[in-house]
């Protein structure tokens, strides 16, 4: 594989065609995820998700590094049981590179379940207590388990460079597939739960949703089912034909391939909330003021700064207890072509609001 990367001419190489997918991927993820932050409001969660992106890429071209070393054959899956290479042999940049991709890898991976839980747990603890702490059990479950597993791939690593036994190895790796489909699974939960509490939310609020919500609910779980799919779909290549995918780039591509995924999901909830919607509607039973009419976007039932991780003053609504008493209250209710601003600090004009996801 190494040497595929750096042919004076063109020589055909499985591992560098995807090494570009996954890397051009995540190149993809960050530059939206800058975007997002620069244009649909501060959010704490696309600098997190740009970092994972970065981490990810990292990751990736440290492994494929690692590879080029001709005595550290056990990456390559061509492992000769006959031939010593005691660790002294292996170059240490090799050595060094492989124990950086693990880190790399475990910031990617419990980076990306971490954000998806911190991001539910912002409006679904108080709403789903229940739901939020099974999900928190089986987001530490998952961080916990993978990192578990990266202090065996140290050991093993080093015993593998050692004595050219790689049985260790052999089993974490099926251990780290199995992993990986559970956190898939835990994944793909937490999104769902995340889109069954929008769903429920804007229903109990009575709120005029904008038009095609409930149709782009639909399509982001049809977005969270592909990328759950291809998790499974990776691991299974791995797992049941190594010899098909001895680097596991197919797990690389289907990694990066989520990391877009899951920013292609908050860039759809952004388009969704992003209009402006008029409700007169009475508190309902999650606890939204009935005291004055909400005004923009973020008002479809419930406070999108919560989604940013900015705590809103005045739980993210423009009421007569809010700066200004009822005369920003009425601001809020009657809209305008004028720029408004709710509590959250938050700005929309003639209609339009880009949500803080």
């Amino acid at each position: 594989m190494g040497n595929g990367l750096s042919e004076p001419v063109f020589k055909w190489s499985p591992a560098s065609f995807t090494l570009g997918i996954a890397v051009a991927t995540d190149l993809s993820t960050l530059v939206t995820s800058i975007t997002l932050y620069r244009r649909a409001g501060k959010s704490n969660y696309y600098p997190w998700l740009a970092g994972i992106a970065i981490a990810h890429s990292i990751d990736l071209l440290l492994q494929f590094m690692a590879t080029a070393d001709p005595n550290a054959a056990m990456f390559e899956g061509q492992t000769d049981t006959t031939r010593k290479v005691p660790l002294e042999q292996v170059a240490s940049s090799t050595i060094a590179a492989q124990l950086a991709s693990l880190f790399f890898g475990w910031v990617g991976g419990c980076g990306f379940v971490a954000l998806n839980m911190s991001r539910f747990r912002a409006i679904g603890a108080k709403r789903m207590p229940t739901l939020t702490k099974a999900l928190l059990v089986a987001t530490a479950v998952s961080i916990l388990s993978y990192t578990s597993i990266n202090v065996a791939y140290v050991y093993g690593y080093l015993r593998a460079f050692s004595d050219e036994d790689s049985a260790i190895v052999d089993l974490v790796d099926k251990v780290f597939s199995a992993w990986s489909v559970y956190d898939a699974f835990t994944n793909l939960a937490i999104s769902g739960a995340f889109v069954h509490l929008l769903r429920t939310i804007s229903a109990s609020s009575g709120n005029t949703l904008r038009k095609g919500f409930h149709e782009m609910l639909s399509r982001v779980l049809w977005i969270l089912a592909v990328e759950c799919t291809l998790m499974i779909v990776a691991n299974g290549v791995v797992v049941f034909a190594p010899d098909f995918d001895p680097l596991w780039s197919s797990i690389y591509v289907a990694e990066s391939v989520r990391l877009r995924v899951f920013c292609l999901f908050l860039l759809t909830l952004s388009r969704m909330l992003k209009k402006k919607v008029v409700t007169n509607s009475a508190a309902g039973p999650n606890g939204f003021p009935s005291s004055a009419p909400l005004g923009y976007g973020s008002q479809i039932g419930f406070p999108l700064s919560t989604l940013s991780g900015v705590k809103p003053t005045y739980g993210g609504f423009v009421t007569a207890a809010s700066p200004g008493g009822p005369a920003a209250a009425a601001a809020a209710g009657t809209g305008g072509d004028r720029p408004t601003s709710s509590s959250n600090g938050m700005h929309s004009s003639s209609g339009d609001y880009v949500s803080p996801l």
